[in-house]
């Protein structure tokens, strides 16, 4: 009897040391209470889920008998620290998810070795501020995620090296100014988000170079101008929003430029929700309206005091914006809104990965296949959802009722049913409202409540 005991715990050792599921080439380690990176899995694998584990630090050790990865999916750990080195045996990897982790600062050299990585997540972590050469070996990447950080600041030519990058997330930090040369190299850019930041103004040759951008969303800042011929040169340009800002005038060069955007395919021009003045400052503009295009619409007053809530184009003749009249405080919004777009993108979330490696859906590269393949002008950021508001008021441009019926009933939300070309809509919106950790109190609440309103 004591034979066979011996027997039973020499085989069931291992599986002991490592409650992961393997095949030859993917490891499925998901949320298996691992407080490190197993060391005793097969070498062959190229893929690897070590999501919602327990895991604080990373260092070259824990990979560098894996040399052959090319996905690494973190995402979900309690990561505050990435030592020195920890990527440099890694020359064949491509995709790396670190994103909603505890980081709050970076080495220089953290992505050392990483030259063929082509996607980068670094969302929903800590940072405050990045090494101005903590992105020069990166030399193929192509989509970098740095949303929802605390960004206050970036050095200039910090993207100098990613010639190659075509999608730039910087949306939901602290930026309140950028230097004017901070997009420099960046002539593949097609996707840039700089959404719900701080930014108070723009120097005006900050897009220079940047000809392919089809995508630029300004919206949600403090933005009370836009610098003469700031958008000259983007001739790919499409989708154009800066709602929710503090513009209270548009120069007169502007014009041409928006409706130029407005005539090109499957276009947006999102201005509305500023406080606009409609006084001589805007005259210019006002003379060169003519009702053709649909940003006309979205200008309404804030201000002169007798010109409040009435639209630019309809109810405002020339002769009357000159008069001397009071000017209200730009902190005064215009009433309509423009459509702001929804969901970018996706995280790879744990419920995208199967408990048996069999029906593992795991393949980050098809979780985000629909942002990396996608047109730029596809991709749009997440609106900030009310958690009052029903379906019927939702905007209806990007939130209709069919939509986010499908979202509910059809469980668009949970990330092992999204697989259709939008959906990631719907799972972004969600991830935004309810950023608990599954299955807690708080998700199961926010859950039923995201159900009820968007029914």
């Amino acid at each position: 009897m004591l034979v066979l005991l011996l027997i039973v715990l020499k085989v069931a050792g291992p599986t002991a040391a490592h409650p992961c599921s393997c095949t030859s080439t993917f490891c499925n380690c998901w949320n298996r209470g691992l407080t490190s990176v197993p060391q005793d899995l097969p070498t062959t694998f190229t893929r690897i889920d070590l999501s919602e584990n327990a895991i604080t630090a990373v260092s070259q050790s824990d990979f560098t008998r894996y040399s052959s990865m090319e996905i690494i999916n973190l995402y979900g750990n309690q990561i505050s620290v990435i030592n020195d080195g920890t990527f440099v045996t890694l020359g064949n990897l491509e995709k790396l998810w670190l994103s909603y982790n505890q980081i709050s600062s970076l080495q220089a050299d953290a992505f050392v070795g990483l030259g063929n990585l082509t996607h980068l997540d670094l969302d929903e972590n800590q940072l405050t501020s990045l090494p101005a050469d903590v992105f020069v070996e990166l030399g193929n990447l192509g989509v970098l995620f740095l949303s929802q950080n605390q960004l206050y600041s970036l050095s200039a030519g910090i993207f100098v090296a990613l010639g190659k990058l075509r999608l730039l997330y910087l949306d939901d930090n602290q930026l309140s100014a950028l230097p004017a040369d901070i997009f420099q190299g960046l002539g593949n850019l097609e996707f840039l988000d700089l959404d719900q930041n701080q930014l108070t103004s723009l120097p005006a040759a900050i897009f220079q170079g940047l000809g392919n951008l089809g995508t630029l969303h300004l919206q949600r800042n403090e933005l009370s101008s836009l610098p003469a011929h700031i958008l000259e040169g983007l001739d790919n340009l499409r989708i154009l929003h800066v709602f929710q800002n503090q513009l209270t005038s548009l120069q007169a060069d502007t014009f041409p430029i928006l409706a130029s955007i407005s005539d090109r395919w499957s276009s947006h021009v999102g201005i509305g929700d500023n406080p606009w003045q409609c006084d001589c400052n805007m005259l210019p503009f006002k003379q060169m309206m003519i009702g053709s295009y649909p940003f006309e619409n979205l200008i309404t007053c804030s201000g002169p005091a007798n010109l409040i809530g009435k639209s630019l184009l309809n109810d405002v003749n020339p002769e009357d914006m000159c008069e001397e009249t009071t000017t209200v405080p730009s902190t005064a919004r215009a009433s309509s809104s423009p459509a702001p777009s929804t969901a970018r993108k996706t995280s790879p979330t744990p419920s995208s990965i199967s408990s048996t490696v069999s029906t593992s859906p795991f393949v980050p590269s098809t979780i985000r296949a629909s942002t990396l393949m996608a047109p730029a002008s596809t991709l749009k950021p997440a609106a900030t959802f009310n958690h009052n508001a029903t379906a019927s008021t939702l905007n209806p441009v990007t939130s209709c009722t069919t939509f986010w019926k499908k979202c509910v009933d059809e469980l668009f939300w949970k990330p092992a049913n999204c697989r259709g070309k939008f959906c990631w809509r719907c799972r972004k919106k969600f991830r935004k409202i309810c950023p608990y950790r599954r299955k807690s109190a708080q998700w199961r609440s926010c859950r039923r409540e995201f159900t009820k309103n968007c029914a």
